[in-house]
């Protein structure tokens, strides 16, 4: 429940009372009642009050607008979910939500105006992530308006989720061959991405791990880096209700992302080239600009396809270094549970799920394991090969 109750004594001539207080913020409205001998009564009595305002208000809840009760279900969300999450729900709601049934009464919207809204994104050329992200927020919202007994059922629910149609309809490409990561990592050496690079095929970092690494992260002597920090832009709420944007540090993905790695050879001979060029300080980041200041994302894109093209390589999207970093290491038979920690995974199932699926190693792996224990051998097969041959 949004409506929140709270309780107080005070000293009068007879002794000591207790009072209670209920608001709903949706309305602005504040109710208190006085002169309780003991706080459960007054407990009790704001219990009643916000029962009889669902019971008897529900007329007045009926006229709530979508775009009304939009701002206080990002307002319950303020403590439950990371400020910059926040900001990024409502600037999904603002852009594709509200401009085309903001004005409804809750009530009122039915799984039809929700479905026409996606099919327009789909018809857009958005992509189906994105448009499933909408769907999610729209459903969030109207779970809410439901949890308020506005509504007693969820249209958004009841959407249809929107599958790719083919490779065109994803972002994500095919991880880069073993080859393929020698070139990249070749045509990447002195320039300003070399470390960058490296820290992602080396490590499988997330870009925003990669771009909030400090020098104070990273134990040349104990050879290992700490990654405990993502860097992006994050999106924040103004007081206005409206939605700045900025590149800086905040929080790792989960709390499984923050890790400490051991640094292999191809990292460290990255980072020792970078000191030859200039001495850093403690804060300093690894990955930066000519200036000495971090490396902004726009120019960390532009830079990444310059490199591709000057490698004539194919093209891959940054998250997909890590993607690269996963399978190749997973091909190599590193253990799952190994690639999962790697990669600061929050379980072994979604490492899984994503890689074991397109690792044919592990497949080779399965069935030489059986032909082993069946005793079946490769000698065998090349005897009945020579016979046929025979004949």
């Amino acid at each position: 429940m949004t409506e929140r109750i709270s309780t107080w004594s005070y000293l009068t001539a007879k002794g000591t009372k207790w009072a209670c207080e209920v608001r709903f913020p949706l309305h602005s409205l504040k109710v208190q009642k006085r002169g309780f001998l003991t706080a459960k009564e007054a407990l009790v009595a704001g219990k009643q009050v916000r029962f009889e305002w669902d019971s008897r208000g529900s007329q007045k809840l009926d006229s709530s607008r979508v775009s009304l009760v939009a701002d206080e279900y990002l307002e319950s969300l303020r403590g439950a979910v990371k400020e910059h999450t926040r900001a990024n729900y409502k600037a999904i709601l603002d852009s594709y939500v509200l401009p085309k049934i903001g004005h409804l009464k809750v009530q009122d919207v039915e799984e039809p105006d929700i479905s026409s809204i996606l099919n327009a994104l789909r018809n857009r050329g958005l992509l189906p992530g994105t448009i499933n992200t909408v769907r999610a927020r729209s459903i969030g919202l109207f779970n809410y308006a439901l949890r308020r007994r506005i509504i007693t059922f969820n249209p958004a629910a009841e959407t249809s989720f929107q599958r790719p149609n083919g490779p065109g309809d994803t972002q994500v490409q095919e991880p880069l061959s073993a080859s393929e990561a020698r070139e990249l990592l070749k045509a990447s050496e002195g320039t300003q991405l070399e470390v960058f690079i490296a820290l992602c095929l080396g490590l499988g970092l997330r870009k925003g791990e990669a771009l909030a690494l400090r020098w104070s992260d990273v134990d040349l002597e104990k050879g290992s880096v700490t990654i405990s920090k993502s860097r992006g832009q994050r999106k924040q709420i103004g007081p206005a209700k409206n939605i700045t944007s900025s590149e800086m540090d905040g929080d790792t993905k989960t709390r499984a992302s923050t890790r400490e790695l051991p640094l292999g050879t191809l990292v460290l001979t990255a980072l020792h080239k970078s000191l030859t060029v200039k001495e850093p300080s403690a804060q300093d980041y690894l990955v930066t600009s000519h200036d000495g200041l971090p490396l902004s994302i726009s120019v960390l894109h532009r830079k990444f396809k310059l490199l591709f093209e000057e490698a004539g390589t194919r093209r891959v999207r940054i998250h997909d270094l890590r993607h690269s970093a996963a399978q190749l290491a997973s091909e190599s038979l590193v253990p799952l549970e190994a690639v999962s920690q790697a990669l600061g995974h929050s379980s072994i199932e979604v490492t899984k799920r994503i890689y074991a699926p397109r690792v044919n190693a592990l497949n080779g792996l399965f069935t030489d394991a059986l032909d082993d224990s069946l005793g079946a051998h490769h000698a065998d097969l090349l005897q009945l090969g020579e016979a046929r041959n025979v004949r």
